[in-house]
């Protein structure tokens, strides 16, 4: 390879690289954040604390775009949820949006903060998004206790 050869190849990688950050930065690019559910053993549907331990929930992947400010809910192996609504996304991280009319009825907000989502409406108390190292406790280990 000659000099000048080297030198433009060098230049597109260079271009590619400053073009992949920037999108990075702005968030172009869809980026995953993964939640992790724990579910109450009890079969009780009342609001009282759960007294027979918990047990490994779904673990779902929040696909977000800052760039398009769109949030949308998958399960684990890819399946489409639910595009939530009305979101303000921040980064991949840092986010508010609703879902009406969707699997949570009748509307829910979602507020992701520091990569730690809280679900407010109807959402049944017997349901608890966890940490991943808890959710892997509880499907592996089998250990029920939050």
């Amino acid at each position: 390879m000659d000099e000048r050869t080297t030198s433009t190849f060098l230049a597109v990688v260079w271009a590619v690289a400053l073009m992949w950050y920037a999108g990075a930065f702005d968030g172009a690019a869809n980026e995953k954040v993964n939640v992790y559910y724990a579910n109450c053993k009890d079969t009780a549907t009342d609001a009282s604390p759960c007294k027979s331990g918990w047990e490994a929930g779904a673990k779902l992947s929040y696909m977000v775009n800052t760039g398009q400010q769109l949030v949308v809910r998958m399960q684990d192996d890819g399946t489409y949820l639910d595009r939530l609504q009305k979101c303000a996304v921040f980064d991949k991280k840092n986010w508010d949006c609703t879902l009406e009319n969707g699997s949570l009825s009748p509307t829910a907000t979602f507020a992701m903060r520091d990569a730690k989502l809280d679900i407010s409406n109807s959402w049944p108390s017997r349901v608890r998004t966890v940490a991943y190292w808890r959710w892997a406790l509880l499907k592996y280990v089998k250990i029920d206790t939050l």
